[in-house]
């Protein structure tokens, strides 16, 4: 069997399986098959190119089909080959096409080499993707094709011309006459277009760039590359935050580059209906999820360097200091969300918001911070923006982020990788911890142990007046459960417990370390939180209500998380 330093010196896509599938085909092995999904997921959220799981039989095919949701939701180039008899097909046929973005049927006697043809054209435009084969197809011969043929497309030719068959001029003109412009920025644009021709149009235009959840946790070197381009005049403004929201819902006209417009790319704004500026969505897929008021099938950096040309014909009508707030916003926010963890240092509390902002202090430069879709991973957004960052934005990714981080251990293995999972999803897929011991994956991951589902309890705080159910969890010896399975281990209940915690996670070892941090129960992340405290702005006015906002000031109170985050989003929304 395949190790991942093995697999990371070939020019071949990583492979992952369960079981005796993964001997048998030269994978790297998992314990669970949708584990093996998210763990493709992670790889191909690290390093930006796809990476393929493979299954056989109903029973593991679904259990890939349910980890490829979180996958699908945020676009990711996860490849899967599935191998199913047609009895088998006909049942699981629909819970594969619901999972993925594209589902290709091999044909009788197709080669292998064609059906990684057909897979590399499907990537380009609608990742996932699925190959479901027969009983007869050799599955190892497809997958290993697949694995040395498919790619991301490289990025267009910056000096492309728009082709005639496109009318760009109602989309132009309606972009030109934008006062508060805004520039949402998907995944697909991150990779598969010239990034320099939307940064230059950013600065010329002089919009602010708002991050979709899934760009937000864009590849490492993706964001580098970003952040060397957008420089500090453009700001990036991670999905989430204050200043995103903001500039989402102020803005008269949102241009939306290689955005699928889904859920996952507006986290809530789309059914609050926050955002009410007309939008054009540029796209190879022309699908707008019902979104979009303008759709141009046309590549994104094509279409940003052909817009920019208008400008500079045409010139733009943005309003002074448009571009400018959203700078000053992204430092303010930055600066009150650090306040509040030397709030808690101060008074030698060991909150998540302290935990949060000492694990992305204390982590290496070039380390892959991975997270999940619950608090905890909210929590670790709120402190690592424009940081290298996985936390997948769909649902399905409770206790994903421990083989999230195996998949971005084989795809990057040159780079630290920290994870965070809440007590409540630790038990999901803390199995995969013993192979990554097995394996010598010197992986960290903090476990945020406040004993409850805080992401259900936070719901019902809010909306029930503390009157919480089935949210509190029993005390878990988690340190024991990591050493069964070979990690190595510490237990984190005092801020000096922490600083000892996180100078061991940065000493070299053969082996997973999983650190047990005691926190306070009740937190409420502020990444994310303002989409519920949105009415302080009176976004949500008419929907809520003053009463609401009365509620909320009442139970901030009593309730110190709570006051903490109505400090942060009043603070980031003070003019």
């Amino acid at each position: 069997m395949a190790t991942e330093a093995e697999l990371s010196k070939t020019a071949e896509l990583p492979v992952l399986a369960s079981g005796s599938l993964a001997l048998e085909i030269g994978a790297i092995a998992m314990r669970d098959p949708q584990a093996a999904a998210h763990a493709a997921d992670g790889a191909a959220r690290a390093s930006g190119r796809p990476a393929v799981v493979t299954a056989r039989g109903i029973a593991d095919v679904l259990r890939v089909a349910s980890g490829l949701v979180t996958a699908s939701g945020d676009r990711k180039p996860v490849i899967a080959v599935l191998q199913l008899s047609d009895t088998e097909r006909e049942v699981a046929l629909p819970a594969i096409e619901t999972a993925s973005r594209s589902t290709l049927i091999v044909e009788p006697g197709e080669s292998a080499e064609r059906l990684a043809e057909r897979c590399n054209e499907s990537l380009q435009l609608s990742a996932p993707v699925s190959l479901v084969l027969n009983r007869d197809s050799d599955l190892a011969a497809v997958v290993k094709a697949v694995a040395a043929n498919c790619a991301i497309r490289e990025s267009v030719d910056s000096q492309a011309e728009v082709g005639g068959s496109v009318d760009l001029k109602p989309a132009f003109e309606e972009l030109r006459e934008a006062k508060k412009p805004v520039i949402l920025l998907g995944s697909g644009a991150l990779s598969t277009t010239a990034l320099e021709s939307i940064a230059a149009l950013a600065r010329l235009w002089q919009a602010p760039v708002c991050l979709t959840f899934s760009a937000t946790s864009m590849a490492a070197d993706t964001l580098d590359r970003c952040l060397a381009l957008f420089g500090a005049d453009i700001p990036l403004l991670p999905a989430g935050t204050v200043p995103w929201t903001n500039a989402l819902t102020r803005a008269d006209h949102l241009l939306a580059l290689g955005s699928g417009l889904s859920e996952a790319d507006w986290f809530g704004l789309s059914d609050a209906k926050l955002v009410r500026a007309p939008v054009t969505r540029v796209a190879l897929n022309p699908g707008t999820d019902g979104i979009a008021d303008r759709t141009v099938d046309i590549d994104a950096g094509v279409f940003a360097k052909a817009f920019a040309a208008e400008i500079v014909r045409g010139g733009a009508l943005t309003r002074d200091n448009w571009v400018e707030r959203f700078s000053e916003a992204r430092s303010k926010w930055s600066g009150l969300v650090d306040e509040e963890a030397h709030r808690a240092g101060d008074s030698d509390r060991l909150s998540a918001p302290l935990a949060a902002r000492e694990i992305v202090s204390a982590a290496p430069a070039n380390a892959i911070l991975v997270g999940e879709g619950g608090a905890a991973g909210m929590w670790l957004a709120s402190y690592a923006w424009l940081r290298p960052l996985i936390v997948p934005s769909q649902h399905a990714s409770i206790g994903a982020s421990i083989p999230m981080a195996a998949g971005a251990a084989l795809a990057e293995p040159d780079r630290p990788i920290w994870a965070v999972v809440g007590d409540g999803a630790f038990f999901y897929c803390a199995r995969e911890l013993a192979g990554l011991a097995e394996r010598g994956v010197p992986i960290a991951v903090f476990v945020f142990d406040d004993r409850s589902w805080n992401a259900i309890r936070l719901v019902q705080t809010l909306f029930f007046r503390h009157r919480t159910i089935g949210t509190d969890l029993p005390e878990v010896d988690y340190r024991s459960h990591a050493e069964l399975h070979g990690c190595e281990t510490i237990r984190v209940r005092t801020p000096s417990d922490l600083a000892q915690a996180l100078s061991l996670a940065q000493e070299p070892r053969n082996k997973p370390l999983v650190v047990d941090i005691r926190v306070e129960k009740g937190s409420i992340p502020f990444v994310g939180a303002n989409l519920i405290l949105a009415e302080l702005d009176g976004a949500l006015g008419p929907l809520a209500g003053s009463a609401a906002l009365g509620g909320l000031l009442a139970a901030a109170k009593d309730r110190p998380a709570l006051a903490a985050t109505l400090r942060v989003t009043a603070g980031a929304l003070r003019k």
